[in-house]
């Protein structure tokens, strides 16, 4: 596969691609880099990489046993926390410095962009009560991105890791908020990524902390959507209903779909 992008992305392609051979040589599946510099008279940079065969998870998964989800699942999140070991930094104030200002941002936003739900103060009210839980959090080098979208099942069921484009650093257990949009397609797999991500149950302080990177990037994502048509702010509604009724409109900390997935768990 061929990726051109405009030369002012040169830099930033250029770690995209170091991160991706430093992913790789873990032994994770993934799309393979292979060549990288610039093309088109020099105004383009070029990412040449290995075609991944199979169908994204999102389509496959609802298709198989929930069985199958949920074993998907577990490679998920031992993938995801192979990943996260690459490049860390210990506990300090730095991320809670930055994803503060962030989250202030995405209020901002949402109270201007003209449109609301119900709940939305039940929401803020929780992010604005709990800003201390960013306090001395870990950061890791992570995908960015790591959902069912970027995520694709071959024909000998083996995972790939594709996309990596939103490579960043950030705190490990928002790295896994992604997982929001992967429980919209299976809760089984969201639930064994969870598991596979921990080696089992999640740490005591995961679930709060959790459902405060979900709620941030529900009311984050309805002005996000709104430029890009009714289907994108439809999706953006769909999220943040999801989250009131798995988190039972913030009566629970533990989201339903890994409650009713226990069934799994040995």
């Amino acid at each position: 596969m061929l990726r051109v992008a405009d030369i002012s992305q040169y830099e930033r392609k250029q770690k995209e691609t170091d991160v991706m051979k430093r992913i790789s040589a873990l032994g994770i599946k993934m799309s393979q880099p292979l060549d990288f510099g610039m093309c088109g008279g020099g105004k383009n940079v070029y990412q040449l990489l290995t075609w991944c065969e199979g169908e994204e998870a999102k389509v496959l998964l609802p298709l198989l046993p929930e069985v199958e989800q949920y074993a998907f699942g577990l490679k998920a999140g031992e993938v995801l926390r192979k990943i996260h070991t690459i490049e860390t930094y210990p506990p300090s104030s730095e991320w809670s410095r930055l994803y503060s200002e962030k989250i202030k941002n995405y209020i901002k936003n949402y109270r201007k962009c003209g449109m609301t739900f119900d709940g939305d103060e039940l929401l803020i009210y929780f992010i604005e009560d709990n800003y201390h839980l960013l306090n001395n959090r870990p950061m890791c080098l992570t995908h960015g991105d790591f959902q069912a979208d970027n995520l694709i099942i071959s024909p000998e069921k083996e995972l790939y890791v594709i996309d990596f484009q939103r490579y960043r650093i950030i705190d490990p257990y928002c790295a896994l908020m992604s997982i929001m949009v992967s429980a919209d397609v299976s809760s089984s797999f969201a639930a064994g990524q969870i598991r596979g991500y921990f080696g089992g149950e999640p740490s005591v302080d995961f679930w709060k902390l959790s459902a405060f990177y979900m709620i941030a990037m529900s009311i984050n994502g309805l002005p996000l959507t709104i430029p890009l048509g009714q289907a994108e702010v439809d999706f953006a509604y769909r999220m943040i209903r999801n989250v009131m009724e798995w988190f039972d409109s913030m009566n629970s900390f533990i989201p339903t779909w890994y409650m009713s997935n226990t069934r799994f768990f040995k």
